[in-house]
Formats: structure tokens, C-alpha cells, sequence
């Protein structure tokens, strides 16, 4: 399970300081939920939790009563998924994922040694990032063309055009 206490802290909130706006929380299920070595569910569900806090904190503040807070990691999960129900104002419809290679949304290893990850989850970026890169949308023509920038170049050229991707850091580059 992801540590809700840590979790509460990065946004300066903990439980024992709210013992007159929460009555109780309560996370149900658990991980694994989406196919991935990651507690996403249950981080997720933590999240929600501190924002939960945060709001009965502030409806307590402002004169309401306590409240209990509940969240289920399996629908935490889901609202990670939210962009596959996006749709554009006056489209007809989702977004059209179907035009996005799923190659683009990976991690990659530049002419330096260092790596990448390029998210083209949205057909804007992932046509922007292959026309950066000057390749198709196969594996093997991305890794090619990502081969040929440095990892900080190829971020800072991302960054340049409004495209999503990031070199990968050291915990001491952090």
C-alpha cells in the first residue's frame, strides 16, 4: 500500500491534524488494478485522500461538519484514464486515439548514452514529435532518430515546439 501519511505530508496535511474535519477514511481494494509493476491505483487513492482532507478542512473551517472520506482504488485508477473520454468542443466524438502510435509514448536512448521518455498520447504530439525526429512511426525509425539528439537537446527542442517528452534524471540531478 502507498504511504497515505507521506503522501498527506508532501501537501502539508496530516490526519492527526484534522481530528475534528475527518471522522474516518476509508480506501477500498487494492493494486494491482491497471496492468503495470506500479501501485497507480493505490497512489491515486491516496491523492484523492488528501485532497479529501484538504476540502473537509476547509468545510470545517468555514462551520461544517466533520466528514468521512472514502475512496476505491479501482475507480482512483480509472480517473487516470480520464484523456480516453476527452472529446474536442464541437468534435463528434473521442478523441481519435486510433491516429496515435503508441511507439512514440516510450522510453528512448540518445546519442549520449542518456534517455528519454517522448509522450505522444494526443495526435498533436505525436505528429509534432515525429516531425521533430524527421522519421516515421515505427519503433526502430524513432530509436534511429532519437540516437541522433543529446538527451538535453532533444528535451529542451520538446519544450521549444510544445511537444511533451523529458531526458530522464539522476536522484541527485533532482
Amino acid at each position: 500500500m502507498v504511504d497515505l501519511a507521506s503522501i498527506l505530508a508532501a501537501g502539508g496535511l496530516s490526519l492527526p491534524d484534522a481530528p475534528d474535519a475527518v471522522l474516518r477514511v476509508d480506501i477500498a481494494g487494492a493494486d494491482p488494478v491497471l496492468p503495470t509493476a506500479f501501485p497507480v491505483g493505490e497512489a491515486a487513492a491516496a491523492a484523492l485522500v488528501g485532497g479529501g482532507v484538504a476540502a473537509a478542512r476547509l468545510h470545517r473551517l468555514r462551520g461544517g461538519a466533520a466528514q468521512s472520506i472514502g475512496v476505491d482504488v479501482a475507480g482512483a485508477a480509472a480517473s487516470l484514464l480520464g484523456f480516453l473520454f476527452q472529446t474536442r468542443e464541437g468534435g463528434d466524438g473521442p478523441l481519435q486515439l486510433d491516429r496515435v502510435s503508441p511507439a512514440v509514448t516510450n522510453f528512448f536512448q540518445c546519442g549520449d548514452g542518456r534517455w528519454v521518455h517522448l509522450h505522444g498520447g494526443f495526435p498533436h504530439l505525436n505528429q509534432g514529435t515525429l516531425d521533430l525526429l524527421g522519421c516515421t512511426g515505427e519503433r526502430e525509425a524513432i530509436a534511429a532518430a532519437v540516437a541522433r539528439w543529446t538527451a538535453a537537446d532533444l528535451e529542451d527542442e520538446l519544450a521549444a515546439r510544445r511537444l511533451c517528452g523529458a531526458m530522464l534524471r539522476t536522484p541527485e540531478e533532482w
